[in-house]
């Protein structure tokens, strides 16, 4: 059995990530779904100081910045630094965005429950170990966009919209996994909330 699904609306058209940009990719599915501007992956990443490896240059039409080698304690290229609200106000986007971390909320599934029903964007990243195969040796961080939430069963199901070109773009994965690959692995990641601009 399973109680109602709450789920964002108006609801998202999928997007599909450049290499390294997961988190810009998730941007673009906020801008889209708001109707609001689009920038460009290229120029999102490159605003929130996206780091490549030096022979994926090729792949970008902005010069972005890169690394020979990964520093002691980061799993793979990406996003390593939090300079999303500089992005928003750089492009003039009328949205305010906050992370919170599962160690602050004391009750998750509400907490996403609630930012659903007033229509706020959740971008969640966490370890993909969490829900990969036992075994598989699969470890790295990954962000993804929270579509809706439900409980079916006794066990509370988040569907994620996933920008990853290799996956399909909305699965479901037990909230408590997904808590998981936030906390487990190393620093602890975080939720991040868009939400109307309050007017001055």
């Amino acid at each position: 059995m399973s109680s109602k699904q709450v789920e964002i609306k108006p609801k998202y058209i999928p997007l599909t990530q450049q290499k390294y940009c997961c988190l810009p990719c998730c941007i673009q599915w906020i801008l889209l779904r708001r109707g609001l501007t689009l920038v460009t992956q290229d120029e999102i990443a490159k605003d929130l100081g996206v780091v490549i490896a030096p022979e994926d240059q090729r792949l970008f039409n902005l010069e972005m910045k890169t690394a020979k080698k990964l520093p002691k304690g980061k799993l793979g290229y990406g996003t390593w630094v939090y300079r999303i609200p500089q992005f928003l106000k750089k492009h003039n986007i009328p949205l305010t965005v906050e992370r919170h971390y599962p160690s602050q909320i004391e009750d998750a599934e509400n907490f996403l429950k609630d930012n659903l029903k007033n229509g706020n964007d959740v971008i969640v990243s966490f370890n993909v170990a969490a829900y990969a195969k036992p075994g598989s040796g699969v470890s790295y961080g990954h962000s993804c966009i929270v579509n809706s939430i439900t409980k079916i069963n006794r066990k509370v199901v988040v569907t994620l919209g996933d920008p990853a070109y290799s996956h399909r773009k909305f699965f479901d994965i037990e909230l408590q996994k997904l808590l998981d690959g936030m906390t487990k692995y190393g620093n602890e990641m975080s939720f991040k909330v868009f939400h109307d601009k309050c007017p001055k």
